[in-house]
């Protein structure tokens, strides 16, 4: 993992697992994610409506590249 995230062995890593159901309360989806707090952010924008959707946040990686 630390070799795909380019980090140092050992270095903190931040895991977020999230479940997510459809109206009939029935899993449809469920994910891992695995990122390097140094360089990335939750944005979150979250309306009542929107808690349950794929659409009710985002992680954004940042790279070098938005640097240059």
């Amino acid at each position: 993992m630390a070799g795909l995230l380019k980090v140092e062995m050992g270095a903190p890593l931040v895991r977020i697992v999230r479940l997510m159901h459809n109206r009939r309360k029935q899993p449809v989806q469920y994910i891992t994610i695995t990122f390097t707090g140094e360089r990335s952010r939750i944005l979150m924008d979250l309306t009542a409506e929107a808690v349950n959707t794929t659409g009710a946040g985002q992680i954004v990686h940042d790279t070098d590249d938005h640097l240059a």
